[in-house]
């Protein structure tokens, strides 16, 4: 049965704990995909200095005597490995290690220290996979810290994100900001740990009569659909999306959630394709999709901009507008609407699996 830890939960009380120079601060993150942890990015010292805007993270790690690794304990998915973002603390790890445990056990720093910290940033996910992965780990440390906790205790945000914290506190030396492509990349663990340290030190530095930090709040995640968003009173700013010879949508709108990103600038409230997740294997060959807007502004602004643009291998894109100015539809012909989408839905369906039923030629 893994151990139930304490939680120092005010940066007073850490203060105080690190006082004494005889606690060493373990920082551990986890990284994957699909649930599945690929990676654990480890990062122990004994003391924290905090990061300074003008230095470097190298330089922070070299003042703080920070040793920086990554533990490979599965492969990552082909997909995860190609888009996640570059390494940069430590080295490299391509072996895959099959106890991680005594790895970790038997680094110098962890094997002499007295008193053992954990040091994560949002506890729920790193504590549950500790206690189902290496409860025997966890045993070894007598208190964790929750860096999240103590940057929400600094601001008005009640759940803010590590890189967002990042940008608030100023330690923005190499680190993407959220309107940036490289920011929504998968991240790496050997690089969180050592951003966790640093908004711990520098949050351990502020002065308990300084001002609330703001840390922007992440954007709620979009709520996507699988077919066409019904009733259309409900949405009535709605695109279908096509290639204009009918074949496959390219890969960079090939699912519901890459419609939506994809076309962001355009300040999207939706998107929705054909698919369900039976279908997923098949999404190569989806050939239409739709976005949803706010308002008739946003839809037009679309409509103008994207019709007859190229997409992903110069796949030429044609839009169809379902709004109608000035005309309302009543409750039959809304319902005869939805009817007609959804038999192009159905249609969509069967075409893919009579695709994937279809004997391979050799």
């Amino acid at each position: 049965m893994a151990p139930i830890l304490p939680s120092i939960s005010t940066a007073v009380e850490l203060r105080e704990l690190l006082s004494d120079g005889c606690t060493t601060l373990v920082c551990i993150d986890i990284e994957g995909d699909h649930y599945n942890t690929s990676e654990i990015g480890l990062a122990i010292c004994s003391h924290l200095d905090p990061l300074k805007a003008e230095h470097s993270y190298a330089s922070f790690i070299e003042e703080n005597q920070i040793s920086c690794s990554t533990i490979r304990i599965q492969e990552p998915t082909f997909q995860h490995q190609r888009h996640q973002e570059a390494l940069r603390f430590g080295e490299e790890s391509y072996d895959i290690d099959n106890d991680f445990q005594s790895t970790i056990s038997s680094h110098s720093q962890f094997r002499d220290a007295t008193n053992l910290l954990l040091v994560v940033f949002d506890s729920k996910a790193e504590l549950k996979w500790a206690s189902q992965s290496c409860p025997d780990l966890l045993g070894k440390f007598t208190a964790y810290v929750d860096v999240q906790r103590l940057a929400a205790n600094a601001s008005s945000n009640v759940n803010p994100g590590l890189r967002r914290s990042l940008h608030a506190l100023g330690l923005t030396e190499g680190v993407p900001l959220w309107k940036d492509r490289q920011f929504k990349k998968p991240h790496r663990a050997a690089n969180d740990v050592v951003y966790t340290l640093a908004v711990l030190a520098s949050l351990l530095s502020r002065p308990s009569t300084a001002v609330p930090l703001k840390i922007e709040r992440s954007p709620k995640p979009p709520k996507l659909f699988y077919g066409r968003p019904w009733p259309q009173r409900c949405y009535p700013y709605t695109v279908l999306i096509r290639t204009f010879d009918q074949t496959p949508l390219p890969y960079e709108l090939d699912t519901a959630g890459k419609v939506y990103h994809y076309f962001s600038p355009f300040s999207p409230i939706s998107a929705g394709t054909g698919l369900t997740h039976k279908d997923s294997p098949h999404k190569q060959q989806l050939s239409r999709s739709w976005i949803i807007f706010g308002t008739q502004a946003d839809l037009d602004t679309f409509c103008n901009s994207v019709n007859h643009t190229t997409v992903g291998g110069g796949k030429r894109i044609i839009v169809e507008s379902y709004y109608i100015p000035g005309v309302t539809l009543t409750s039959e012909e809304r319902k005869a609407k939805q009817l007609e989408d959804g038999e192009r839905i159905r249609e969509e369906r069967r075409r893919l699996r009579l695709l994937s039923d279809a004997p391979v030629c050799s």
